[in-house]
C-alpha cells in the first residue's frame, strides 16, 4: 500500500497525516492512520460516509509520496497503485459532461466503449446533452506507449489490468487489451459520481439523476484483478441469443468470464444444422467487449451426438451391462476407443478453424454421475485408487481415465493448435483427484457441488466441506489451473426466496482461494429478468428454461451476494460490510441507510449462525459415507431448497429452533421505515425495489410461524398472528 504525507482541506479533526488511499470502482474505503491525532486506530473513512456528510466532491488533498514512484504489483495484491498529486476534474456539471471522448486506435472493443459511455451518461443524468468546447478530453487506446514509459509491462499488469494517467489537460486510459480499458473507463465513471452498476436491468440506472459530479484521483493510477477467472456461467441465459444486459453487467462490474457452449460450433463441422444457434453472433458479443473466447459445459453429447451415431458407431458410447448405451444423459463415451479420440480432436480443430481466436474448448462428460463405460479397455484406464472413493455419488471415481482421455486430447490438438486450452469438470464422481499426471493444458473447474453454503470452503469446523477441501488439494498437488464453479443456481418452489450464501462466507472462500493460488471462481446461476428466458413471441426455446418471472424473483434475493461476489473477486482485501454500505447507496438512494442495516443483519445472521470457530458436537453429526457428513450448523446447497432452513440462517435462530420477535421487529421495522421514505421521495422505482425485500420477508417469517402486517400505510411493526414464541423477547 502506498503511503503518503497529506493535507487535507475538508476532512474533520485532520490538518496534516500520514495516511493510505484506497481508491477506483473496486476499492471504497480510505484508511486514515493520524499522526497529529492521539488515535492507536487508524481512521476509516468510506465514499459513503462522505456523502451522507456532504462532504464528497469538496474534499481537496495534497499527497506527498513517501515510498517513490508508482510500481506495477503482483497479482495477488489486487489494489490500486497511486503516485503524485491529485487531479480535480470537473465531471458533470448540471447533467451536463464536462469531458469528450477521443479514441485513439480502431479497434472493436473502443468503439463499444465509447458506445458506452453515449448510453451511459444520459442514464446516469437524465438529459442527453452535448459536452462545452470547454471540455477536457479522456482518451482510450489499448497498449498505449505510455505503459513503456511507466515501466508497466504486459506480464505485471495482466490481460485485465489498466492505467489511468494524466495526459495534457485531460486523461488517458489504456490497458493491454480492450476489456482492460473498459474496466478503467467503467471505474472512473463510478468514482466520479459515486454510481455502481450493482444489478443487471433495474440497477442499471440511479433513482435520481446526477447532476453534479467531480472526479477526484491521484495519477497516474493502476488496478488489476486477484483472478484471471471472474464471472458467471449463465445456464438458464437464452437459449438461443445472449443478453446483452448482462454481458454489460459483467464488464461493468470487473468479469470477464461468461463461455460460450459446445452446441453453438455444430455447424462448423455439420454444414446442414439448422437447429444449432450460430457460434459467431455469441463470439461477436464478446469480441466486441474484448471479452475471452472459452467453451465450457457438458460437451460429450454434443462432440459425438447419439443421433449422428448411435446406430452406425454404437461402439463410441459406453458399454453398460453388455450393452451400449446410446444416450447424452446419464451416460458416457467409450473413452478408450481411439476413434473417439480421432473424432473429438477433429472437432475441435474444426472448432479453432472456424473460430482461430478460442482460447479453451469444452471437453466435459455428459450431465449426470452415471453410464461411465464397463468395457475392459475403459477399467484398464482406472487406478486402483478409483475403486473406492465414496461420495456423493457412487462408491467410486472415474477421474483417472477421464484425465488420461483429455491429456490425449490436447496432446493430439498441440500438433496444430498449440497454445489451445482444454475445460474439463472435477464433478460429481469424477471430483477426486487423478492418480495420473495433469496437462498443463488442461483447465479444472472443481465443482463443489452440495457444499455448506454457511462455512466457508476451508472452515476446519465443518464436516460437510471438509470433503471438497481435501479433494482440491489433492487436485492442487497435480495442478494450479484450476478456478471453482460454486453453485449460486436454484429451481423450485422455494428457489426465489433463496440466499445463495452469505457475503461474509463468500469474503472468506474467496481469500481463501486467493491463498492457494487458484485462478478465479465462475458460479452457476440464471440471468436477471423479467424476462430471462429471451421469449419476446411467448415461445420457450427449451422446455427446462425457469417461467419469466423466477429470473427477477432469484435476483431480488440474491443480488447483493452476486455483486459482492465480482468485487471481491476483483479486490479480496474489500470488507463485507463496506461492500453493502456502497451497493446499497446505488441500489436503494434515500433508503440506504435502512436496507444497509437491514441487509448487513440478514448477512451477519447467516454466517453467525455456522458458529464461526467451534467444532460441532460430535453426537450431531450426520454421516452419509466416510466421506460426507453434515454438521449441525450447516446448511448444504441444493437445487430445491426449503425455505424455512434458509430463515434458520438468515434470522440465526435460538437453540429451540425459534427465532425472537425482537429480532424479527428490528427487520420489520427498518424495512417500514424505508418503504416510509420512499413515499414520501414518491420514488416508485425505489418502492418497488424495497417492496420485493418486504415480500422476501414476509414468506422467511411466516416459516417460522410469524405474520407481519406489511399493508400500506403501516409504519410501526404490528404482528397479526404469532405461532411461536421464546423466552427471548
Amino acid at each position: 500500500m502506498t503511503r503518503f504525507i497529506v493535507i487535507g482541506v475538508g476532512i474533520p479533526r485532520c490538518r496534516k497525516s500520514t495516511f493510505s488511499i484506497l481508491v477506483s470502482s473496486h476499492f471504497e474505503r480510505m484508511t486514515i492512520a493520524n499522526t497529529t491525532m492521539n488515535k492507536k486506530k487508524p481512521l476509516l473513512i468510506s465514499r459513503r460516509s462522505l456523502l451522507q456528510k456532504g462532504l464528497a466532491g469538496t474534499v481537496a488533498l495534497t499527497f506527498l509520496p513517501l515510498d517513490g514512484i508508482t510500481k506495477s504489483f503482483a497479482q495477488e495484491t489486487a489494489k490500486p497503485v497511486l503516485s503524485g498529486a491529485p487531479t480535480s476534474l470537473p465531471f458533470l456539471k448540471n447533467g451536463v459532461p464536462q469531458f469528450q471522448l477521443k479514441v485513439l486506435s480502431d479497434k472493436a472493443p473502443l468503439h463499444f466503449a465509447a458506445q458506452q459511455i453515449s448510453q451511459i451518461m444520459p442514464e446516469l443524468t437524465g438529459k442527453t446533452a452535448t459536452s462545452p468546447t470547454s471540455a477536457w478530453t479522456l482518451k482510450i487506446d489499448i497498449a498505449n506507449d505510455v505503459l513503456n514509459r511507466q515501466k508497466i509491462t504486459h506480464e505485471s499488469l495482466g490481460n485485465d489490468g489498466y492505467l489511468i494517467v494524466k495526459d495534457g489537460d485531460g486523461l488517458l486510459i489504456t490497458g493491454f487489451t480492450g476489456r482492460a480499458v473498459l474496466y478503467g473507463i467503467f471505474a472512473l465513471l463510478e468514482s466520479a459520481t459515486g454510481f455502481a452498476w450493482v444489478r443487471p436491468l433495474i440497477g442499471s440506472v440511479p433513482l435520481e439523476p446526477i447532476q453534479d459530479a467531480t472526479l477526484k484521483l491521484p495519477f497516474p493510477l493502476t488496478s488489476k484483478p486477484a483472478f484471471v477467472e471472474r464471472g458467471l456461467s449463465l445456464s438458464e441465459m437464452q437459449w438461443k441469443t445472449d443478453s446483452d444486459q448482462m454481458l454489460n453487467w459483467l464488464e461493468r462490474n470487473g468479469l470477464n468470464m461468461n463461455a460460450l457452449h459446445t452446441w453453438s460450433f455444430e455447424p462448423a463441422w455439420n454444414s446442414t444444422s439448422t437447429n444449432a444457434p450460430d457460434f459467431k453472433e455469441a463470439a461477436a458479443a464478446r469480441e466486441k467487449r474484448g471479452l475471452p473466447l472459452e467453451i465450457h459445459g457438458h460437451s460429450f453429447g454434443f462432440l459425438v451426438p447419439p443421433g449422428e451415431f448411435g446406430k452406425t458407431h454404437p461402439e463410441y458410447f459406453s458399454l453398460i451391462d453388455g450393452k451400449r448405451k446410446v444416450s447424452a444423459r446419464s451416460s458416457q463415451l467409450c473413452l478408450s476407443n481411439p476413434a473417439v479420440l480421432d473424432l473429438i480432436t477433429q472437432r475441435f480443430e474444426k472448432m479453432l478453424d472456424a473460430q482461430p481466436d478460442l482460447q479453451t474448448l469444452g471437453l466435459g462428460p455428459n450431465d449426470g454421475a452415471g453410464g461411465w463405460c464397463q468395457c475392459e479397455f475403459c477399467n484398464a484406464m482406472d487406478s486402483p485408487g478409483d475403486m473406492h472413493q465414496p461420495f456423493t455419488h457412487g462408491e467410486r471415481s472415474y477421474t483417472t481415465r477421464y484425465i488420461k482421455f483429455a491429456n490425449q486430447v490436447a496432446q493430439r490438438l498441440h500438433t496444430k493448435y498449440p497454445n489451445a486450452r482444454i475445460h474439463v469438470y472435477a464433478y460429481t464422481n469424477y471430483i477426486a483427484p487423478p492418480d495420473c499426471e495433469v496437462d498443463p493444458a488442461l483447465e479444472v473447474e472443481f465443482c463443489a457441488m452440495y457444499r455448506c453454503t454457511v462455512h466457508a470452503l476451508n472452515d476446519p469446523n465443518c464436516p460437510k466441506n471438509a470433503a471438497f477441501n481435501r479433494f482440491l488439494q489433492g487436485w492442487l498437488a497435480k495442478t494450479k489451473n484450476i478456478y471453482i464453479r460454486d453453485y449460486f443456481i436454484m429451481m423450485g418452489d422455494g428457489a426465489a426466496r433463496s440466499m445463495p450464501t452469505s457475503l461474509y462466507t463468500l469474503e472468506k472462500d474467496i481469500r481463501y482461494y486467493q491463498s492457494q493460488q487458484l485462478l478465479g471462481m465462475v458460479p452457476e446461476m440464471i440471468p436477471d429478468g423479467p424476462n430471462g428466458a429471451n421469449v419476446a413471441s411467448g415461445e420457450l426455446y427449451a422446455t427446462w428454461l425457469q417461467p419469466p418471472s423466477r429470473y427477477t424473483d432469484v435476483w431480488d434475493t440474491g443480488w447483493l451476494v452476486y455483486y459482492g461476489m465480482a468485487r471481491l473477486l476483483w479486490n479480496p482485501a474489500q470488507k463485507a460490510e463496506d461492500i453493502i454500505a456502497q451497493a446499497c447507496d446505488s441500489y436503494y438512494g434515500a433508503a440506504s441507510e435502512q436496507m444497509s442495516q437491514y441487509h448487513q443483519i440478514l448477512q451477519e445472521n447467516w454466517y453467525q449462525s455456522g458458529h464461526p470457530g467451534v467444532a460441532p458436537p460430535a453426537n450431531q453429526i450426520t454421516t452419509f459415507s466416510e466421506n460426507v457428513q453434515s454438521g449441525p450448523y450447516c446448511l448444504g446447497w441444493g437445487y430445491a431448497p426449503r425455505i424455512t432452513w434458509q430463515a434458520n440462517h438468515l434470522f440465526d435462530v435460538q437453540p429451540d429452533g425459534k427465532t425472537t420477535k425482537a429480532e424479527l421487529t428490528k427487520l420489520a421495522q427498518l424495512l417500514l421505515d424505508a418503504r416510509e421514505i420512499a413515499r414520501k421521495k414518491m420514488l416508485p422505482v425505489l418502492r418497488d425495489r424495497i417492496e420485493a425485500d418486504v415480500q422476501n420477508f414476509q414468506e422467511w417469517a411466516l416459516s417460522q410461524g410469524y405474520e407481519i402486517d406489511f399493508r400500506f400505510g403501516q409504519t410501526k411493526v404490528k404482528f397479526m398472528s404469532t405461532a411461536r414464541e421464546t423466552t427471548a423477547q
